[in-house]
């Protein structure tokens, strides 16, 4: 037995009790062609409304389809997929709004339930914020599933939330091996939309607490959990190649906090529009020095974001985060994060992330909100930023900042002395940012990176450079406490202090600063060096070399190694010990196995050089195609002295600024840049209005509305003299008709061809496809049929029963690379036409 609910409203149902929901899909297996059902099971067109828990709940089930629901003003999540097992369940269709809080597990709970509702808890332990505020319309616990043509608004944390569990949990406890759903490849993502949400749009990232509280971890069974993170693969197996989640057609507004949030391995974000909200950040899994998605990143493409539209929203909506105060325009509106926070469409974070073919329109500055931008960079940032992040193709069109990295003491961007502050940068790779091709940008501040031939931009806080540049990542032991001080030879008047990627480290410490390959470095201390000193070289390309020259105390003694580290497999091996060299010429001239120890100055010599090339699925990894380098200083220290060499070292080891590769400015005007492909919205308020009306010869006699097809007003029809298919195509662009036809299938055996080449050849890609039966059309009509079906049509209405008297039937199709969710047929039975289709379709932008 399956189940089908269709055409359903509930209202006032549900408890805040587990089980208690609306719709309960519980523990119902394979509800689809796999469990051996021939009409799987679905929910269609229900109405779920001022409901207590809930709206639909798919529990230890695969492959349901819900489809035209709407959920509104209910408590806890929504749409909800719940023990973290559940695959293949298509979301099709379904609106949901006002999504509230409620108390029944800690990610639905608001700040006052997650620290009131304590019963879960081991003993006295208070919750923190972070294990709650979670709520959203669309709570997807699993990768494996598919959201499609979706809304989600108005949900008291979040619209969309993918979340993986690390394992099941609940009775689906053991269904599939560990760290599985985090490995899975995403299903389809398309084209749906989030606005007005209290946090954000979209969120990929986090994972829930799979174990019981216990004394070492007090936290709630089920309470949200950082530190499981998406990293998709072939068959969800680590030791396979990895997959690309693809993000297709998301559109968000006016969420209070940030447009989006991902986190993770291989990310594509395609054929988006985000408007009205600041942010969208990429978090990488692909870290140096961890365990992450070695080689991944995450991209950004044909994407437009738009800083203020037209959409001014009302003053009825200020309140909790949203003020009502002046636009660029001089008009009020609503804004975000009180109004004063500096927007960025897109924020630039850890990395390698890339922005291609996108648009950015209307980021205007204004007296209360002058740091907004194009692009920018997360704010207070202790992490690294990728010097191989990149942006390409871009278009600016009304933006007053392309970039703002952030003046240090300003509201919002705090003292910017964090070591993400101070490396931001990225790969401007045709110049569309700077006017500069292949140009790296960074902060105005970083000596490291700085060479004469750079251009400044005050404006942006940034400066414009070329030369070829990659990182080093320090992990530092005994102690761990203090500043690292990095300078470069060619700059020693300019040492740029990096306090570490760990505001709270516990054995260990982390630095990944930004440098200039090719040249030399000095290392210095704010108390005394750290015995213990890992470097390795991230973006190096083979035979790329640094100098680090690191001050010790006098009488200290060096055991320096090699080693390479396989960071996926976890494994390490080609170790070798390095000796010392009779002088520094000697480092020099090597090839990165010996060191130089300089006790005039205090400083201990090594040449970090890169050995292997980086291809392939490498290109974009911080290691080699053969892991990662290593180089190892264990020293023996005997005196405590402050480990600062720096009046030794100079003007000893200065040499002059050597000028980075010739400038290049381009001079032509870019017909490729910006957002190339057509991006569907709704909101821009461009409409179709269309009228599709068939009379089959069953239905010809039968009152109601005469045959034929309009389209804004005018009227496309053939004045009954021809019996078959009426086709009208509209440009899905600007609305204007291409094509008005008439294939005449009932007598025509030709015809049937002759529509098939049509629709396959002449219809160009992007084009509204408007059908209509006159008479009888199914005689000749064959191929055509398939044809039609490739724009939209569906069995069994396209064919057409009871053949003999002609049935009426009405298409609104769609030729182009997806399925609009406007897309309609209708083909009632015989004698119970007109067939009628009326409605407004949006244009593409």
């Amino acid at each position: 037995t399956n189940v089908h609910l269709s055409g359903v409203e509930l209202t006032k149902m549900g408890q805040q009790i587990l089980g208690s929901y609306p719709v309960h899909f519980h523990m119902a297996g394979h509800v689809d062609e796999v469990g051996g059902y021939d009409r799987p099971a679905y929910v269609d067109e229900l109405s779920i409304h001022h409901c207590f828990s809930r709206c639909v709940t798919i529990h230890g089930t695969h492959g349901l389809m819900v489809k035209d629901t709407v959920g509104y003003d209910t408590l806890g999540h929504c749409f909800f997929i719940e023990d973290g097992v559940e695959q293949r369940n298509t979301l099709d269709h379904n609106l949901g709004l006002v999504t509230r809080p409620g108390a029944l597990l800690p990610t639905d709970r608001d700040l006052a339930m997650c620290k009131g509702i304590r019963t879960g808890v081991y003993g006295d332990y208070v919750p923190d914020s972070s294990e709650c505020l979670s709520v959203s319309t669309f709570w997807i616990a699993h990768p494996n599933n598919h959201l499609i043509n979706n809304a989600a608004a108005g949900s008291g944390d979040v619209g969309i939330w993918y979340l993986f569990h690390r394992e099941p949990t609940g009775p689906s406890q053991g269904a599939l091996p560990r760290f599985r759903a985090e490995h899975t490849p995403l299903g389809k993502f398309y084209n749906n939309r989030a606005h007005s949400n209290r946090r954000l749009g979209l969120m990929v990232d986090n994972g829930v607490k799979t174990t019981p509280a216990t004394e070492r971890n007090p936290a709630e069974y089920l309470s949200r959990m950082n530190g499981v993170r998406f990293h998709p693969h072939v068959d969800g197996d680590p030791s396979k190649p990895r997959v690309a989640a693809v993000f297709d057609g998301f559109i968000t507004y006016k969420n209070k906090a940030s447009a989006g949030w991902l986190r993770g391995g291989d990310i594509i974000l395609k054929n988006c529009a985000v408007s009205d909200s600041t942010d969208i950040t990429f978090a990488s899994e692909g870290g140096p020095m961890g365990s992450g998605d070695e080689g991944s990143r995450q991209v950004v493409r044909n994407c437009v974001f738009v800083g203020e539209s037209a959409n001014r929203g009302s003053c009825q909506d200020r309140g909790d985060g949203v003020s009502w105060g002046l636009g660029a325009d001089g008009r009020y509106r609503t804004l975000g994060r009180s109004g004063q926070y500096p927007y960025r469409a897109f924020e630039i974070y850890d990395g390698p992330v890339a922005v291609e073919n996108s648009t950015f329109r209307n980021f205007r500055v204004t007296q209360s909100r002058p740091g907004v931008s194009a692009l920018g960079f997360q704010l207070t940032n202790q992490f690294q930023v990728a010097v191989t992040s990149a942006v390409v193709n871009a278009k600016f069109e009304e933006v007053d900042l392309r970039v703002n990295i952030g003046t240090p003491g300003s509201k919002f961007f705090g003292a910017m002395n964090r070591e993400g502050d101070k490396m931001a940068s990225f790969h401007d790779l045709d110049g569309s940012v700077s006017g500069y091709v292949g140009s790296h940008v960074f902060s105005i501040r970083n000596y490291l990176a700085r060479n004469p031939g750079c251009v400044e931009r005050p404006d942006w806080n940034a400066m414009i450079c070329t030369g070829n540049y990659a990182m080093l990542f320090f992990e530092v032991e005994q102690p761990v406490t203090n500043s690292m001080t990095l300078t470069r030879d060619e700059y020693p008047d300019n040492p740029v202090v990096l306090e570490g990627n760990l505001l709270t480290p516990g054995n260990k410490q982390k630095h990944n600063p930004v440098v200039t390959v090719d040249t030399s470095y000095t290392v210095h201390w704010d108390g005394r060096a750290p015995a213990k000193i890992k470097v390795y070289p991230g973006h190096f390309k083979k035979d790329n070399w640094v100098r680090l020259g690191f001050c010790y105390p006098p009488g200290t003694t060096f055991s320096v190694s090699y080693i390479m580290v396989n960071r996926v497999a976890g494994s390490q091996f080609n170790w070798r010990n390095i000796p010392a060299a009779a002088d520094l010429a000697e480092v020099d001239q090597g090839d990165g196995f010996n060191y130089y120890w300089d006790d005039s100055t205090g400083l201990l010599f090594v040449k970090v050089q890169g050995h292997y090339d980086r291809t392939g699925e490498n290109r974009y990894s911080y290691c080699s195609d053969m892991g990662c380098e290593r180089i190892n200083i264990d020293a023996t220290i005997v005196s405590d002295d402050v480990s600062d060499c720096m009046s030794a070292a100079y003007p000893k080891y200065t040499l002059s600024p050597a000028p980075g590769p010739p400038m290049v400015f381009s001079q032509h005007q870019c017909n490729s840049c910006g957002a190339q492909e057509p991006i569907l919205l709704e909101e821009n308020g461009v409409f179709l209005d269309v009228s599709v009306v068939s009379r089959g010869q069953s239905d010809l006699g039968l009152p109601g509305q005469p045959y034929g097809i309009t389209v804004n007003g005018v009227s496309y029809w053939s004045g009954g003299n021809t019996w078959g298919y009426k086709v009208v195509i509209v440009d899905a662009h600007n609305g204007t008709v291409t094509a008005n036809t008439d294939f005449n299938t009932n007598r025509d055996p030709a015809a049937d061809a002759a529509f098939a080449t049509f629709l396959r050849q002449d219809v160009p890609k992007n084009s509204i496809v408007l059908v209509s039966v006159y008479g009888n059309a199914v005689r000749h009509a064959q191929d055509c049929l398939h044809a039609l079906m490739e724009v939209g049509a569906e069995e069994p209405g396209v064919r057409m029963q009871n053949h003999a008297y002609g049935t009426s039937y009405a298409l609104v199709g769609f030729k182009g690379g997806y399925r609009p969710n406007w897309i309609r047929q209708v083909a009632p039975p015989a004698g119970s036409g007109p067939a009628v289709i009326q409605g407004r379709i949006p244009l593409m932008y």
